[in-house]
C-alpha cells in the first residue's frame, strides 16, 4: 500500500536548498529526555549567552554576508574564530555545573515533594489562575465600558480564556511567556503577574483596538 502523504500546512519550499535544512537540523542523538533536559537546564544557567558564544543571531547574519555561499562546516569555522567571547567550552561547563546542582536536588526528591507539587498546581494555581482571569477581564471590560465572560470547555481547547466585546483572550501568567515561546496564540495575550499588592497586568492600545474592532 503506498504511504499516504502528509497534508502541508501552507506554501512548501522544495529545493535542495531547503530540503538539507531537515536533515541539517536534525538534534544529536542523545538519550531520552536528554536535549529537553539540556535546555531547560541551560535556560537556568545562561549557559549559551552572548559572553560564552556571541550573539548568533547577529553573528551569523555577518558570517553570511561575508560567505554568501558559506557551508555549514565554514559557520563553525568562522564561529570559532570570533574574538571576544568564552567560546563554546564555557558553555559546556557552565551547563555541566548547573545539571550537577539540579541533579543533586533531584536525587533527593520524596514522594511527598511530589504529592505537595501535585497539589498545588491542581488546587492553589487552578484556582488562583481563573480568579485572576476573570478579574482581569472584568477590569479591562469595565474601564472600555464593554461585556466580558469566561471561555468554556470548548474555548479552553482553542487557547481561549475569555472574551471581551465578543473577542477571544488569552490571560496567561507572565511565567507562561519563556515557557512557550515557539507556541502560536490563537488571539491576543494578556500576561500577568500576582503580588502583594494584587493582580497586575498590562493592555497596549493593540489589543484596545482589537477588543473595539
Amino acid at each position: 500500500m503506498a504511504k499516504k502523504k502528509k497534508k502541508r500546512k501552507g506554501t512548501l519550499i522544495n529545493s535542495d536548498d531547503a530540503k538539507n535544512l531537515y536533515t541539517t537540523n536534525k538534534t544529536p542523538n542523545l538519550r531520552k529526555y536528554v536535549p529537553s533536559m539540556l535546555n531547560q537546564v541551560n535556560g537556568w544557567a545562561k549557559g549559551t549567552r552572548p559572553e560564552n558564544v556571541g550573539m548568533v543571531s547577529q553573528v551569523i547574519k555577518e558570517f553570511r554576508k561575508e560567505y554568501p555561499n558559506g557551508t555549514l562546516d565554514d559557520w563553525k569555522k568562522y564561529h570559532e574564530s570570533l574574538e571576544g567571547i568564552n567560546g563554546i567550552g564555557q558553555s559546556v561547563q557552565d551547563i555541566r555545573a548547573k545539571l550537577n546542582d539540579v541533579l543533586s536536588n533531584l536525587n533527593s526528591v520524596t514522594d511527598d515533594d511530589i504529592r505537595r507539587w501535585v497539589e498545588n498546581l491542581t488546587y492553589e494555581k487552578t484556582y488562583t489562575g481563573l480568579s485572576a482571569q476573570e478579574q482581569i477581564l472584568s477590569q479591562i471590560a469595565t474601564d472600555m465600558g464593554k461585556k466580558f465572560r469566561l471561555g468554556d470547555a470548548e474555548d479552553e481547547k482553542n487557547g481561549i480564556d475569555g472574551y471581551i466585546n465578543d473577542k477571544p483572550l488569552q490571560i496567561k501568567s507572565s511565567s507562561y511567556r519563556n515557557k512557550n515561546k515557539q507556541e502560536k496564540f490563537p488571539c491576543p495575550i494578556i500576561f500577568y503577574d500576582l503580588t502583594e499588592e494584587g493582580v497586575e497586568f498590562e493592555y497596549n492600545d493593540e489589543i484596545k483596538s482589537y477588543i473595539n474592532g
